[in-house]
């Protein structure tokens, strides 16, 4: 993706109108032009710095191709609004997939996502059973042990058959 062709290019609105740029962004992402709805969505965000759904929308689309600024854009997402994380699917998003791969950033990064939604919803199966995952992946396993028994405690049916088997 090529992010300075696309800010230079005639498909991105010069507008301060936030709705236009926003729905022209959703546009072009459905399109597969990434490069222009980054272009359209910075825009947006430039209009409207705090506005949580494009910070959203910006770190997804920066994703693969752009890791730093698809992880800025999150960080500060999850700094403004921390019940956003749910939001983001905090179970599936590119940044678990990045943990998976091993990017010890990213990962942290995501699980900071977890922290914060769990803080609000501390029995939420689905972020515990994420958050041991990353402390898993990031080699925590003393918290990420803790954290497979808070699980077992609160509903054992978000383990995976095997691990509950030999519980």
């Amino acid at each position: 993706v090529d992010l300075a062709t696309a800010k230079e290019g005639s498909e991105v609105p010069n507008s301060d109108d936030f709705n236009a740029l926003f729905a022209r962004a959703e546009s072009l992402a459905r399109s597969k032009r990434r490069a222009e709805a980054i272009a359209c969505w910075e825009q947006a965000l430039a209009l409207r710095p705090d506005d949580v759904e494009t910070l959203k929308r910006l770190s997804l689309v920066y994703f693969p191709d752009h890791i730093e600024e698809c992880l800025a854009r999150a960080k500060r997402g999850v700094e403004l609004d921390s019940e956003c994380a749910a939001s983001w699917e905090i179970h599936t998003s590119p940044l678990g997939e990045l943990g998976a791969k091993g990017s010890l950033f990213a990962g942290e990064i995501h699980l900071q996502w977890c922290i914060a939604y769990l803080a609000n919803h501390p029995d939420f199966g689905w972020a515990l059973l994420t958050k041991a995952y990353l402390l898993t992946i990031l080699s925590h396993w003393e918290e990420a042990l803790a954290t497979l028994d808070r699980i077992i405690e609160l509903a054992p049916r978000f383990l995976p058959p095997v691990v509950r088997e030999s519980c």
